[in-house]
């Protein structure tokens, strides 16, 4: 049972986005997409969303076409963040995170939506502002609640926990303070441990070293290297992704990555 791309290939008028990629996330780890800007990751998490038809290859949810799978389908066995979460009405906190119930409308007992909604709530350590207004709040806050709507989505009721569901995240720490960012990722490990299969874009190197089972680094639209943190983020590996010189650096038990031209 995975999500997967098999051969995708993405184009926008002649700009080809994504190249012949294929990639699977697997239920109970954390497949971490990183490249520079323009490289296609958000592209092809909307591809693993099921968002577009591709212009060649295809996404597929357990072996079967994403595409032939109906709106409301894919939204119970998949719950996205998308980079840019903001909603269009004045809606308090606690009213977003509720619309990730909508999928389970007529299959999830009012008492189980509502445990999911405060489970939620306080996973993402947004209780305390769950009725204010999103407008009131700052990104970061906002963030964090839209990471709570995508969980609250993810909690399936009783009747349907046997499903394999998968969480997609497009840079979900790019708003957060230092202590939220690893608070949000520990969250996201903890969830994988139970068994759903996570994607996330991230841009900061270290924390998908730290976080993440795997990594598919993008360049230019296309798969440059895939594998381990340990076999991928090396300075030969990414100084030409990113045109910088890195250097390793080791801090306890993990090597981490730093800058140096």
């Amino acid at each position: 049972m995975t999500l997967a791309v098999h051969n995708l290939t993405q184009r926008i008028g002649r700009a080809t986005i994504l190249a012949d990629i294929s990639v699977e996330v697997r239920p109970g780890e954390i497949l971490g997409l990183l490249g520079p800007n323009g490289a296609g990751k958000s592209t092809l998490l909307g591809a693993l969303a099921g968002d577009f038809k591709p212009t060649a290859g295809r996404a597929s949810l357990d072996g079967q076409d994403l595409a032939r799978i109906d709106a409301l389908a894919r939204a119970r066995r998949r719950a996205v963040m998308r980079q840019h979460g903001a909603s269009a009405f004045d809606f308090t906190v606690r009213e977003i995170v509720e619309l990730g119930r909508s999928p389970w409308v007529g299959r999830s007992a009012i008492a189980d939506d509502r445990r999911a909604v405060a489970r939620a709530l306080a996973l993402t350590d947004v209780e305390r502002f769950a009725d204010r207004a999103m407008g009131t709040l700052s990104g970061g806050e906002r963030q964090r609640a839209q990471f709570a709507r995508a969980l609250a989505q993810l909690d399936a009721p009783p009747s349907e926990v046997s499903a394999q569901r998968y969480l997609l995240l497009d840079e979900p720490t790019s708003s957060l303070d230092l202590s939220h960012q690893h608070a949000l990722l520990a969250a996201v490990r903890r969830l994988a441990a139970e068994g759903p299969g996570v994607c996330v874009v991230l841009h900061d190197l270290n924390l998908a070293a730290r976080y993440c089972d795997r990594v598919l680094v993008l360049h230019q639209g296309r798969a440059h290297a895939m594998g381990t943190p340990l076999e991928v983020m090396t300075p030969a590996t990414l100084g030409p992704v990113y045109d910088v010189r890195f250097t390793s650096v080791q801090a306890g038990n993990a090597t981490m990555l730093a800058v140096v031209g």
